[in-house]
């Protein structure tokens, strides 16, 4: 559930443009296969991937595509973003598949190739891959590895290939598909099982601690107890090395006595875009017997009707607790009551809402509290499968008897510049919020020993881009907000094009929403002719002509995340642009995009 809400962001005017790149070094290895197969085994961070365009390319050339077919098995396409897209040659199109499976090519006859290339979308560069298997087949059964890739720099921008095509070698770099723990925290007692697979490797190096291991295989690791060890695993073939990271936590389990307990989140998976926290069950045990608490409370928070805090204890994964203000819960067990180990499930939707950090704390008294978990240093691996319970979390042994140090650590909630865009000479305000901290210092010039909930005004730097680094006390981390200022300029086009390139919840969400679009000059505003939303797809009633109604309680809303093209009727003189969201789902605010003009539509 959201809250519906609509506000206005106003720009004075910019031209951007953006032009793909593609090459190709002419000393490749041929492969010639009817079939060929590309499996992603890492995203730039994303649970789900995408791709505009996809180049198979002989020569320098891209092959003919004439008698090819894409197909995407055991994939989860939106409608119209399915495996064709990557073969249709318009990067404003795209495949987008939320299970991440492998695309495989069929042509009607073997073809020879020796490299590719592929192209970014129009949004969320982290769900490009980084790291993939590139394989051949002569039957669509048995498949040859010809290369693979781990862990490579994609491209900066939207609709854009890679600046250099990947050809075939004869020793492909290895890449680790796959490197895991059955739990990312336990007892210290307990092992961790560790397991990794890997692609053209021959060796490998398991530290600290385990040495030399198999390319391909699994190990149980004890790291030392009360703090977090970094475990990486490097693999070889003589020719190139890949490596990755996982961290550990082994704790000395010890039973917290209090009647209260209270869960306070640092951190959303991705707090820019939810508008809440949401948890469907909160479950506590003591020598892995479940212990119910009497009641929950939320205090200053803000549920929906249904979706209050009872949900969290009702032994339903399927109800939820949610609550707009992101505020603490308190579980009161009725007395002094032992508890070993936690569990969360998180709720049926929005993944962004899932919280990844936290701290637990304790209290007698509801007053007077205690750290008993901190869960602060690291983002929790939370499932992505909705309605899905995290594994069992042990409290460890508290600080002063020599367990875990569970000492805060300071947490930026948010910082901003209000506006962050604006003319040469006008103010800004920041804005932040910091937890677990007594102070912050922001620089340059605006101050130390700041409360770490405030707002301040600045007068930026003119034509420029200003940076503000924001400093936690008991941190060396820094934040940083920019603000820009320009110098107010003025364009004069027929036709105006606004591409959105990323959205607000770009790592789930699926489209792009606005309720009004205007345009201005110094004698007031400039209504457009007409708008047109090419390669869109619109649910019923919310086409792109309601970006021009004057009312806000309709809206625009593209499942392709496409481009909008306003018709001014002729040329005319545009100073600045305002863009108004829509009633609900900010995740698919636009919050960033590009803005061109032509007096032709084709330059």
């Amino acid at each position: 559930m959201t809250k519906s809400q609509t506000s206005r962001m106003a720009f004075p005017f910019s031209i951007l443009c953006l032009i793909p790149i593609t090459a190709l070094n002419s000393w490749a290895i041929d492969a010639t296969y009817q079939y060929y197969r590309f499996t992603t085994t890492q995203t730039a961070g994303d649970s789900m991937i995408q791709v505009s365009e996809f180049d198979l390319i002989n020569d320098g050339n891209k092959v003919d595509y004439t008698n090819l077919t894409v197909t995407n098995p055991g994939g989860n396409s939106p409608g119209n973003e399915e495996p064709p897209k990557i073969i249709d040659g318009d990067t404003n199109t795209k495949w987008l598949d939320f299970n991440i499976a492998p695309l495989v090519f069929t042509f009607n006859a073997p073809v020879t190739i020796d490299g590719y290339n592929f192209a970014t979308a129009n949004d969320a560069l982290s769900r490009t891959p980084i790291s993939w298997t590139f394989e051949g087949s002569s039957d669509g059964a048995t498949w040859v590895a010809i290369d693979s890739r781990s862990s490579v720099t994609p491209p900066g921008s939207f609709f854009t290939f890679f600046d250099n095509a990947f050809e075939f070698t004869d020793s492909s770099a290895p890449a680790i598909t796959q490197f895991s723990s059955d739990n990312i925290i336990l007892p210290a007692t307990e092992g961790f099982n560790l397991t990794w697979t890997s692609l053209n490797g021959i060796s490998a190096d398991l530290a600290p601690s385990v040495g030399p291991v198999a390319a391909s295989g699994n190990t149980v690791v004890n790291p030392p107890a009360d703090t977090d060890t970094s475990y990486t695993l490097t693999v070889n073939n003589g020719a190139a090395s890949a490596a990755e990271d996982l961290t550990l936590r082994a704790v000395t389990q010890s039973a917290s006595t209090h009647r209260y307990f209270r869960f306070t989140s640092l951190k959303l998976r991705n707090g820019a875009a939810a508008n809440s926290i949401q948890l469907s069950e909160f479950r506590f045990s003591n020598g892995g017997i479940p212990v119910v608490p009497s009641a929950v409370a939320n205090p200053g928070g803000d549920s929906p009707a249904g979706e209050g805090t009872a949900n969290l204890i009702d032994g339903n994964d399927f109800s939820k607790w949610l609550d707009f203000n992101r505020q603490p819960l308190i579980f009161d067990f009725g007395g002094p009551t032992a508890i070993d180990a936690y569990s969360l499930t998180n709720g049926n939707d929005a993944p962004e809402r899932d919280p990844v950090r936290w701290v637990i704390e304790g209290s007698d008294d509801g007053s007077s509290w205690s750290l008993v978990d901190n869960v602060s240093s690291f983002d929790f691996p939370v499932p992505t499968v909705r309605n899905t319970s995290f594994q069992a979390i042990s409290f460890p042994v508290p600080l002063n008897a020599g367990g875990l140090p569970t000492g805060n650590f300071p947490i930026v909630d948010s910082f901003r510049a209000d506006p962050s865009i604006q003319l040469n000479g006008n103010d800004s305000d920041l804005i932040w919020d910091v937890l677990l901290t007594d102070a912050v210092s922001i620089t340059p010039g605006v101050g130390n020993n700041l409360l770490p909930t405030g707002m301040q005004s600045i007068s930026p730097a003119s034509n420029t881009d200003s940076p503000y680094v924001l400093t936690s006390n008991g941190s060396t981390d820094t934040t940083a907000a920019t603000v820009r200022s320009v110098a107010q300029g003025t364009a004069e086009f027929r036709y105006l094009r606004f591409t959105p390139t990323k959205v607000r919840s770009y790592e789930t969400a699926v489209g792009v929403q606005l309720s009004e679009f205007t345009f201005a000059n110094p004698g007031g505003t400039v209504t457009p002719a007409s708008v047109v939303n090419p390669s869109g797809d619109n649910p019923a009633g919310q086409g792109a002509s309601n970006l021009l109604d004057g009312d806000t309680t309709t809206k625009w809303n593209d499942l392709n995340e496409g481009r909008l093209i306003f018709d001014l009727g002729s040329l005319t003189e545009i100073t600045s642009y305002a863009l108004i969201t829509a009633d609900n789902s900010p995740g698919l605010d636009p919050v960033r995009w590009i803005l061109e003009g032509s007096n032709n539509q084709s330059s």
